[in-house]
């Protein structure tokens, strides 16, 4: 009886398993509707109708965000009969080698790619100095660049992003809706939005802006409700994460179509290698783990693996993928504004 217990336990505490690969990961395919039963369109355009006319546009703010850590998960919700035996498997990564100035100079070709690519379309990209110096934008809450996003927890270093800008946009940036997760860019009247909206309204223009957020890893495995383990392995890919292109025509309101936005439905992938992937979890750390394991197991429980990696970057390598997939972002969003004005 010994013997079948312990080779039980053997078994269920590999079944949760992180792992690495070197190469590139592949992007993640992502869904939505009901129940998640339909696959996103690669770009997905709310209120049509606030791109009519189009022709001339402020561009208010531009940003690229940098993932630099996040945790990578999955999870098992027991099997059919629900007996608890799933757990966690977690991938803490995080991004290494590449600097300040490299995000930034790759946020300035961004944002000269975009411009280009307006122009190429018949859309005229109009002077943003009144704009910028209207009581409008004045009375916007301001964050400084660049920006960092910090969504850890007490316990986690892992879940953060720096956000930057063109150097001629300045030193401090304000956040629309939708353009950095979890900040909303103010209240009332201290939110860009609504001073932006009254500027549209009140000069007749179109003001635009646009947030791209590059990550650096991806992950695949498996897992789910109704599976009994689960299994991770993380893998290196650059890529356009998520992305929106707000637009601005005058003001919100029941019968308003003059604020809408296209919005990133799937991410946009680098097939560039850029890293080498170090597993960096300690000794003491696994035999801790292994340790709450033995224990959650006797008592009925499910088990947990995580693993900490860090990818060491090759920044020219990083860079030329960066680019690569901002260019392609860039392409889709002046492409689905430009059949819309």
């Amino acid at each position: 009886m010994n013997k079948i217990f312990t080779l039980s336990l053997v078994v269920l505490l590999a079944a949760c398993s992180v792992s690495a690969k070197q190469g590139v990961a592949s992007k993640e395919t992502r869904s939505g509707g009901f129940m998640g039963l339909s696959t996103n369109e690669n770009f997905q355009v709310d209120t049509k109708d606030a791109f009519k006319g189009a022709n001339n546009v402020i561009i208010a703010s531009f940003k690229v965000g940098f993932n630099e850590s996040k945790k990578e998960q999955q999870k098992a919700g027991g099997g059919l009969l629900g007996g608890g035996f799933g757990g966690k498997s977690t991938g803490n990564v995080k991004l290494l080698g590449i600097d300040n100035s490299v995000r930034q100079s790759i946020t300035e070709a961004a944002y000269a790619d975009f411009v280009a690519k307006l122009q190429a379309q018949g859309i005229n990209v109009v002077d943003r100095s009144a704009y910028v110096a209207s009581e409008a934008y004045k009375g916007a809450k301001k964050y400084p660049l660049p920006y960092a996003n910090d969504t850890s927890s007490m316990f986690s270093e892992y879940g953060t992003a720096t956000y930057f800008a063109p150097a001629a946009f300045g030193s401090e940036t304000v956040i629309f809706p939708g353009e950095v997760p979890e900040v909303t860019g103010g209240f009332a009247f201290a939110n860009p939005a609504a001073g932006a909206a009254e500027y549209a309204e009140k000069n007749k223009t179109k003001i635009i802006y646009v947030t791209t957020l590059v990550d650096f890893a991806g992950s695949g495995g498996h897992g789910g409700s109704f599976a009994s383990f689960s299994t991770l392995e993380v893998g290196q890919v650059v890529s356009a994460d998520q992305g929106i292109l707000g637009i601005i025509g005058g003001q919100a309101g029941t019968f308003s179509s003059a604020i809408g936005n296209i919005k990133m439905g799937q991410p946009i992938a680098s097939n560039i290698q850029y890293a080498e992937v170090v597993n960096t979890s300690t000794d003491a750390g696994v035999a801790l783990e292994t340790a709450a394991n033995v224990f959650s197991a006797v008592l009925g429980g499910g088990t947990n693996q995580s693993r900490d990696f860090e990818f060491k970057a090759d920044a020219a390598k990083y860079q030329q993928a960066a680019a690569e997939v901002l260019q392609k972002a860039n392409a889709g969003f002046v492409a689905e504004m430009a059949k819309l004005k």
